[in-house]
C-alpha cells in the first residue's frame, strides 16, 4: 500500500502519538526513563527533541509539503528541565489536518512507550495500536442520525 498513490483514498486526518510512562514512579519510586536515558532530566527540549522529532520526521516523509501551524509543551515531571509532553499540529496543502503528540507521562502506557498511528482516508481507515496494524474499509452505509436517535 502506498499512501501517495491513492489506494486508500484522500487523506482527510492523520494522528501519531507516542504515549509512555516513563517518568512516572514505578513500584520501587523510580523513573524509569531516567534510569535507562540518565542525561534526560538536562535536556531542555525533552518530548520534542528527544522522542517526538522521529515521528515528525516520518509523518513528514509520509505526507510532505507540511506547514507547522501550532505547537504546545508542557512538563508533569518536575525531575526533567524540559518538557514531557508536546502536541504539534501541522497542515498539508490541501488542509489536511495532521496531528503529531506525544507524552513521557501517561499513566496507561508501559515504561517504555509505543506508538499509536491513525490516518482517516476517504475508502479506508488505518490503524496503529502499537503492536498491530490495521486497515478498514470506510462504513458508507451507515445511518449516524438513527444510532444518535437510539441512544
Amino acid at each position: 500500500m502506498r499512501l501517495r498513490e491513492g489506494c486508500i483514498g484522500d487523506i482527510v486526518m492523520y494522528r501519531l502519538r507516542a504515549a509512555s510512562a516513563g517518568l512516572l514512579p514505578d513500584v520501587n519510586g523510580r523513573l524509569p526513563a531516567l534510569d535507562r536515558q540518565p542525561l534526560l532530566p538536562r535536556l531542555s527540549r525533552l518530548a520534542i527533541g528527544e522522542s517526538l522529532i522521529h515521528h515528525l520526521d516520518v509523518t513528514r516523509w509520509l505526507l510532505a509539503p507540511l506547514t507547522v501551524v501550532a505547537a504546545r509543551n508542557s512538563c508533569a515531571c518536575p525531575a526533567v528541565a524540559g518538557d514531557d509532553s508536546a502536541t504539534i499540529e501541522l497542515a498539508s496543502n490541501a488542509g489536511m489536518r495532521i496531528e503529531v503528540s506525544g507524552t513521557f507521562s501517561d499513566p496507561a502506557a508501559t515504561s517504555t512507550g509505543a506508538d499509536h498511528l491513525h490516518i482517516e482516508c476517504t475508502t479506508r481507515r488505518i490503524e496503529f495500536d502499537g503492536r498491530m496494524l490495521g486497515l478498514w474499509p470506510v462504513n458508507t452505509n451507515a445511518d449516524h442520525r438513527r444510532s444518535v436517535q437510539s441512544e
